[in-house]
């Protein structure tokens, strides 16, 4: 079950979680800014609210990116993505896997590409079924070694591979 309550003790970030969804936020958003403030230069209209709206809406996207991935402290694990924040107590977490990243970046169209094969994504599964998050989307390596840390913090053991197709790896 995912809660909002909080937790005693300092969040500690899983190493290297979160880093492809930043880039993709300062490339997306970054970008975004880039055109509309030097596409447009001087034309802009700053007494217009939308005008605040198209500006604001990139730029604390940006700024949430920095705090992009997983972090554990001793009760809780939280994914921090683009609008949400999902916070799961420790003991709740009965296996982890990593699966084909489906996101963004695809459309969530679900295909299996070279994109998405390459990239994979943390999905947690709990007595409540199982969540996929894509803001945890790494290159397969990086992936693996966050999946083998996150396990040995949470203390769930083994590895088994499920589909070709669908490369997901357990830790049960």
């Amino acid at each position: 079950m995912m809660s909002r309550e909080r937790a005693s003790g300092r969040f500690e970030r899983v190493p290297r979680t979160g880093t492809a969804a930043q880039v993709t936020a300062f490339v997306v958003c970054g970008g975004w800014l880039a055109g509309l403030l030097i596409g447009s230069g001087s034309s802009i209209d700053w007494s217009s609210p939308i005008t605040w709206l198209v500006v604001a809406l990139p730029a604390v996207l940006l700024l949430r990116s920095l705090f992009f991935g997983v972090y554990l402290n001793a009760d809780q694990l939280r994914i921090v993505s683009w609008y949400w924040s999902y916070t799961i107590d420790r003991a709740e977490v009965s296996s982890l896997s990593l699966q084909n990243y489906n996101g963004f970046v695809i459309g969530w169209s679900g295909a299996v590409d070279l994109y998405s094969s390459n990239v994979l994504m943390i999905a947690i599964q709990t007595e409540d079924g199982e969540r996929r998050f894509p803001a945890t989307a790494m290159r397969r390596s990086t992936a693996q070694r966050a999946i083998t840390y996150l396990g040995e913090a949470l203390g769930l053991h083994g590895h088994h591979p499920v589909s070709r197709r669908s490369p997901r790896r357990h830790l049960k």
